[in-house]
């Protein structure tokens, strides 16, 4: 790492006002200090989150950056909507969906979570569902090719499709909140957390084709639901679900993981094609 007081072509300055991800929510945040990742061959930012203590302080990307204007504060309160509004019962949970794919990891956390910490969603991961996501990241980040939509089958067909695997009545429900629950957040997230950068130019054409109204569930595919799936149980610890609705929320994502893997030659069956990026 090189350090550097003002890259030439930092998008932000020491002493910026900015909002910051951490997990699936934008916080107010203040810049500290700039660094050029050689490596990554991209600027880094040091931030502090207001209101938490010095130990927080993280040298974050600047994808993880937004400017703080009224729009981008309006983002940071639908997030925080996002989150507590929806029935916890039912309800997955957004994510970056950046980086390479691996298990989901443990990250510090901060002040205002702290009571979350006991919260844990264990699920039940295929082993191909890794071998899929890291041919996904190498497809997208490496070899700058992207996902050709719209995908079939989609999000939406996915899910319905394991919807209508067959539960008793009683059962049906809450399945079908569930599955409800599911679509909803990912329509929500894509576009915040759910991308790799090279992705962005492509969302940004599918949103002027099809209107910022329609459901990005029935536009994206497999490959992406993935990404918010493998990262349910670290995000999990930021809502207020106790331990009943977890372990509903648990079920029905095992159920979904062993529908998708079974069903993996037709959902993941996915050709890349080169794009530009943005």
């Amino acid at each position: 790492m090189a350090p550097s007081a003002n890259p030439a072509n930092a998008q932000y300055k020491v002493d910026e006002k900015v909002l910051c991800f951490h997990g699936p929510m934008l916080y107010e945040a203040k810049i500290l200090d700039t660094r050029v990742n050689e490596k990554r061959d991209e600027i880094e930012y040091k931030v502090h989150y207001k209101g938490w203590k010095n130990t927080w302080d993280e040298f974050v990307p600047t994808d993880r950056l937004r400017k703080m204007t009224e729009d981008n504060l309006r983002i940071q309160q639908q997030l925080k909507q996002t989150t507590t509004s929806v029935p916890p019962a039912t309800t997955p949970l957004p994510t970056s969906g950046r980086g390479r794919p691996a298990e989901p990891r443990r990250t510090k956390r901060p002040r205002d979570l702290d009571d979350h910490e006991k919260r844990e969603l264990k699920l039940y991961t295929p082993e191909e569902f890794k071998a899929i996501l890291v041919d996904d990241w190498e497809n997208v980040t490496k070899s700058q090719q992207l996902v050709k939509l719209p995908r079939r089958p989609s999000v939406a067909e996915i899910i319905d499709g394991y919807r209508d695997g067959g539960l008793s009545q009683a059962e049906m429900e809450l399945l079908e909140e569930f599955c409800a629950g599911l679509r909803l957040y990912f329509h929500k997230c894509l576009g915040v957390m759910l991308l790799y950068r090279f992705e962005r130019q492509q969302y940004a054409d599918i949103l002027k084709e099809y209107g910022g109204n329609k459901d990005m569930g029935e536009i994206y595919g497999g490959e992406h639901l993935l990404r918010l799936f493998v990262s349910l149980p670290e995000l999990i610890t930021h809502t207020n679900m106790d331990t009943q609705a977890i372990a509903k929320l648990r079920q029905h994502l095992d159920g979904l993981a062993r529908y998708m893997v079974v069903n993996r030659k037709r959902i993941f069956e996915s050709r890349y094609e080169s794009g530009e990026s943005d």
